[in-house]
């Protein structure tokens, strides 16, 4: 009933005003109805916002990728991650672990 989905985010695209590119985290739940949250985002920076040009109620997200050498532990589902960097090609390198 419960998953994580790890997604690239960058300054590309639908995304081409991203504030902040990194590896972007969300958990997603089975177990709870579509207008109570059944997905959320994992916030890397909880506390700080990258730009303020968004809607007021996602600013707060703006900077919510991992960037390299920032991850992730959710204890009670034994999962952590950890971005590692990018290749020379420009893909994503991130190290799951499952406990």
């Amino acid at each position: 009933t419960r998953t994580y989905v790890l997604e690239a985010r960058e300054a590309l695209g639908n995304d081409h005003d991203a504030c902040r590119e990194g590896i972007l985290a969300y958990r997603v739940r089975t177990d709870i109805d579509s207008g109570e949250g059944p997905v959320t985002v994992q916030d890397a920076h909880p506390r700080t916002s990258a730009c303020d040009f968004s809607s007021g109620s996602f600013n707060s997200l703006n900077d919510a990728p991992f960037r390299v050498g920032e991850g992730f532990t959710d204890p009670a589902a034994g999962l952590a991650f950890k971005v590692l960097g990018r290749t020379a090609a420009g893909e994503w390198k991130v190290q799951v672990t499952r406990r």
